[in-house]
């Protein structure tokens, strides 16, 4: 809104990463101030969005090895079909609502979907006959989710539907998943988000529907703890240059710069050590190929292309160095 996006592109895609902080209480399991990274599809009503969002959050998990992963999704339906669900489930806690923890006393009034979503055994039993948001959606959220669902079995997708699962947050509209691990018990859902296609405009903005997810990032470490997972290791450098004499550093930073303007990631030595000390330094960060920058090979417009697992290397034309870095 503040930057007017929408005039960038119909459809807009961002993701963030950072320091978050929480106004109210923290449950147990939450921190007052905890890091998460999330990403978010603005313009478009599409269900594939959806199904975009849930296989992109899970492709993160699967990326750095977490398994035994659980998909719940379930339709919060939209502002139509969501305030005749509302009526049926007051009616039906109405009689129960002295059975109800405290803050599900005041969630009755406030926002009686959030009782679904209680942890509180006391609580879940009541919730257990409640009825089912799925069985009151109109046509469209029907049609949505059933979409939804199509695209997710169409990529193999294991998948379960909850029919109490909720959002914590009002603005949700239609899909809500969770993607939930075994090792973190109650609190147990790793990454968590869905559709709100009402909250730009409550921001002030036009009607724009989005879809989006958040995970926090210190529940991610305690699963990847509790599962004993490998951290992945970084990725080397792709190329390292490196020269015989400081006599080549004018050459060999020109040489540096022009890998990098490729993609490439490349890296070089300043402090003046020794071939041998920066073929060190080479080993050292993982680079692929070593590019070796020497007087002699200069005055024939030529480096030495070494490969630093095979420890092959050649006398490589500088006009033709890039096509053999990225051949």
């Amino acid at each position: 809104l503040e930057n007017s996006m929408a005039r960038i592109s119909k459809v807009i895609k961002l993701f963030y990463l950072g320091p978050m902080f929480r106004c109210e209480k923290p449950q147990s399991g939450r921190f007052r101030q905890f890091n998460q990274f999330g990403i978010e599809i603005i313009g478009t009503k599409s269900p594939a969005a959806d199904a975009e969002v849930i296989l992109t959050a899970l492709d993160v998990y699967k990326t750095l090895g977490l398994k035994n992963l659980e998909i719940l999704i379930n339709s919060v339906g939209c502002k139509k079909c969501r305030a005749s669900y509302i009526l049926k489930l007051k009616k039906y806690l109405k009689n129960k609502k002295d059975f109800l923890c405290s803050e599900c006393k005041e969630r009755y009034t406030k926002n009686p979907l959030r009782v679904l979503d209680c942890k509180k055994d006391s609580c879940k039993r009541i919730i257990e006959e409640a009825p089912v948001i799925i069985d009151n959606l109109c046509q469209e959220c029907e049609l949505h989710f059933a979409e939804v669902k199509s695209y997710l079995n169409d990529q193999k997708i294991i998948f379960h539907e909850d029919p109490r699962l909720v959002r914590g947050l009002d603005y949700y509209t239609k899909t809500a998943f969770e993607i939930v691990s075994g090792e973190l018990g109650a609190q147990n859902a790793i990454a968590g988000g869905g559709r709100y296609d009402d909250l730009v405009e409550e921001l002030g903005g036009k009607p724009t529907p989005a879809v989006g997810f958040a995970a926090g990032i210190e529940r991610m470490i305690i699963a990847i703890d509790q599962q004993k997972v490998e951290w992945p290791l970084k990725k080397g450098v792709d190329i390292f240059v490196a020269k015989v004499n400081e006599k080549n550093q004018d050459r060999a930073f020109r040489l540096l710069q022009k890998i990098r303007n490729t993609g490439l990631s490349a890296d070089m030595d300043y402090s003046g050590g020794s071939l041998k000390s920066q073929m060190r330094i080479a080993n050292k960060i993982g680079a692929r190929y070593t590019v070796i920058v020497g007087e002699e090979e200069l005055s024939k417009n030529m480096v030495i292309l070494r490969n630093m697992q095979t420890k092959e290397q050649k006398e490589v034309l500088i006009d033709n160095l890039i096509d053999e870095l990225t051949s």
